[in-house]
């Protein structure tokens, strides 16, 4: 009994590169057991991306763990379940993945699943070539996917008034990851603020020790346009909060 969708996953790497295939991208869902017991197993949404590194300025940027966290964002969606409610850490990854490439997803303590770069040492165990980038979701774990997913969909409900976009950048610790600047920005306001993206992270090269996170932040309304006063409330919102987040200031 596999402990691992990954198993078969690589199995399938390993016999692609074989006859020369050079882009694989696989998925499976399917059981992984964690015991004997009938009552221990799982359903597993597991996934696999293999690529050689590109020899030309012109190809496809290389793989990486952000294409895997988009990857396992997708299919969490596609189970019903905002993957935005979830938190980024990299403690305690099981052995088969690389400790700083990859990272665990998580709902308060209750673990869903993880995404990066697989070990090295598991790749060479099972003769597979390369880096390889995978995640697994815990099916089970995710509340919406416990519920009946046969229920009818809700109407879709569409929003035909205009979006305002608001880049922002901090001067923060490096101990602070993106993640906490993310989950600030999204405290600030729960009913306006649709989503907030991180595009740019660098150290400052005059205060050692920190570094500049820059976020882009999609605001948007249900029943009016947002008017100017509407969008600076937010925005002093959302500088308050990631300085009381972080203890950082505002570039600028």
């Amino acid at each position: 009994m596999r402990p691992s969708v990954l198993c078969n996953l690589l199995l399938a790497v390993k016999n692609n590169q074989r006859r020369g295939f050079d882009d694989i991208h696989l998925f499976e869902q399917g059981l992984a057991f964690h015991g004997v017991a009938p009552d221990q197993q799982w359903r597993v949404i597991g996934g696999v991306r293999y690529a050689p590194a590109p020899s030309h300025w012109q190809t496809n940027l290389p793989l990486d763990s952000f294409v895997l966290k988009a990857d396992m964002a997708a299919a969490i969606n596609a189970v019903g379940f905002n993957p935005d409610n979830l938190q980024i850490k990299q403690d305690a990854l099981p052995l088969h993945y690389h400790p700083g490439l990859s990272a665990s997803i998580n709902l308060g303590r209750d673990v869903m699943g993880y995404f990066g770069a697989l070990h090295p040492a598991l790749l060479q165990r099972h003769d597979v070539e390369g880096r390889v980038f995978a995640f697994e979701i815990f099916v089970d774990h995710i509340p919406a996917a416990r519920e009946n997913l046969t229920r009818t969909r809700p109407a879709l409900v569409l929003n035909d008034l205009p979006r305002v976009t608001r880049d922002f950048a901090f001067l923060l610790d490096k101990k602070h990851s993106a993640a906490t600047v993310i989950g600030a920005v999204k405290k600030a306001d729960k009913k306006y603020i649709t989503t907030a993206t991180i595009f740019d992270i660098y150290p400052d090269a005059k205060n050692q020790g920190q570094q500049s996170v820059a976020v882009r932040v999609t605001m948007t309304a249900d029943d009016k346009t947002l008017s100017e006063g509407d969008i600076k409330n937010l925005s002093d919102k959302i500088v308050a909060e990631v300085i009381k987040s972080t203890g950082g200031e505002l570039r600028q």
